[in-house]
């Protein structure tokens, strides 16, 4: 008995502190304001892991791509047209589920939408292993603010720390 509670102690120190944390829950703090205008059953981000991403926003959200509904040409058509998506989460490292668009996509989040991974990445005190785009922020048509404009990487106002996004959208 006392060697099978040993072993378990053992097992549990190899452990790191943040298994598995890629940063979902601050993302959706960041982006949270952003979308609260949005209903929740209509689609308004776009992510890996989207299950995850929407229970810490309660919106709805969808993958990029997935062996059943893979990424292709015509659905960078639709989602570059469809307005209502407004953030847009991205796997560089490829490991997370339905998590990375074509190189194409990814230029085009890169020209068309601002990316605030930095700003979440220094609020949050730790990287993040994602990027994050989000489109139509105020400024300009693209989404971007004027060269030079300290807002272009301020995060929204969330809530204090601990608080969820899922509690502030209701």
């Amino acid at each position: 008995m006392a060697a099978s509670a040993l072993g378990l102690a053992r097992e549990a120190q190899r452990l790191p502190f943040r298994y598995h944390a890629p940063g979902y829950r601050v993302v959706a703090e960041a982006v949270a304001p952003l979308l609260a205008d949005v209903p929740p059953a209509r689609a308004c981000f776009i992510g890996p892991e989207a299950p995850t991403l929407s229970f810490h926003l309660f919106r709805t959200g969808s993958y990029w791509g997935t062996p059943y509904l893979p990424w292709t040409d015509e659905r960078r058509r639709e989602v570059q047209a469809d307005t209502a998506l407004r953030v847009f989460v991205v796997d560089p490292q490829q490991v997370f589920y339905g998590g990375w668009p074509d190189s194409a996509t990814v230029a085009w989040l890169e020209s068309s939408a601002t990316e605030i991974t930095a700003a979440i990445a220094e609020h949050a005190g730790r990287p993040l292993s994602l990027r994050v785009f989000v489109r139509g922020v105020a400024g300009s048509r693209s989404g971007r603010t004027a060269a030079g404009d300290p807002s272009a990487t301020a995060l929204p106002p969330t809530a204090p720390a601990g608080a969820s996004a899922r509690a502030r959208s209701r």
